[in-house]
């Protein structure tokens, strides 16, 4: 496909549907299933879980280390080869808040509910809650931000994450 017919293509609705179905199926396959993780070698630490359907790609690659609890990724969409949607995320996580932190995920992408690209306003699991709190919660903003986190039963904070990004078209 030529670049201006990419450029017409990615004005109509029906394109934005299909970033917004790619990113639905590829995270629903990705960090919040038990998915087996790749990595790359030329970022020590990393993670990545590669998705593709038609011409529609998507990758999402994060770092974790061993001296603290941070972690920091981007998610990138791709309509034939051609990034089209991006976000990225950094924050960091005690280990008995990420089961919580999955299940709000999944349980807002299993429902294809756009509510900032994560998860609800708010989720209970296992004792911890998750809230997120988005920028901009219309359907499909052009550009969002938000933070995420995860709050023990005592209320403080187990985990979060600060996000941004957008369309990229």
């Amino acid at each position: 496909m030529k670049i201006k017919e990419l450029k017409e293509l990615a004005k109509t609705w029906s394109f934005r549907h299909g970033i917004m179905d790619t990113f639905f199926e590829a995270m629903l396959s990705g960090y919040a299933s038990d998915v087996k993780k790749g990595t790359m070698s030329e970022l020590p630490g990393s993670k990545m879980i590669p998705y593709a359907c038609g011409s529609w790609e998507a990758v999402d690659t994060y770092l974790v280390t061993p001296l603290c609890n941070r972690s920091g990724g981007m998610t990138v969409i791709s309509y034939e080869e051609i990034p089209v949607w991006m976000m990225s995320y950094f924050g960091e996580y005690d280990k008995e808040a990420i089961p919580c932190l999955k299940a709000a995920l999944r349980h807002l992408y299993e429902r294809e509910n756009f509510y900032g690209w994560r998860g609800p306003d708010i989720f209970r699991h296992g004792g911890f809650t998750y809230r997120n709190s988005p920028d901009n919660t219309s359907s499909m903003p052009d550009h969002f931000t938000g933070i995420e986190e995860v709050c023990g039963i005592d209320g403080t904070v187990k985990g979060w994450h600060r996000y941004h990004g957008g369309f990229m078209i």
